[in-house]
């Protein structure tokens, strides 16, 4: 595990990157979408950098609630941190899809 997180920060992969890799590697797709990619169980996370501060995505993350359970178990602390660093940059709304009517 050290050697992967070593193997990580060495990259020059940025916390953003990683943190946009573990959206999808830690199974937050299964319930949450950005921008039109992943489920719709839980909120639409595509302008969560709008609406909540980093602080607060990180709590959410690692505490849970509103229908959203605990990851403290699930994620490091290092993994929390990046992926508040990428969900803290989607700020872009996107558009609900429309049915096959156009409504």
């Amino acid at each position: 595990m050290i050697v992967a997180l070593t193997a990580l920060a060495s990259s020059g992969e940025s916390a953003r990157d990683r943190g946009k890799a573990l959206f999808q590697e830690k199974g937050c797709v299964q319930c949450h979408s950005i921008n039109g990619v992943g489920k719709h169980k839980g909120p639409n996370l595509s302008a969560v950098g709008k609406r909540l501060k980093k602080p607060e995505l990180e709590k959410q993350i690692l505490d849970g609630g509103l229908n959203m359970p605990s990851f403290r178990d699930a994620v490091t602390l290092d993994e929390a941190h990046d992926l508040v660093e990428y969900l803290h940059k989607c700020k872009h709304e996107i558009a609900a899809p429309m049915d096959v009517a156009g409504h």
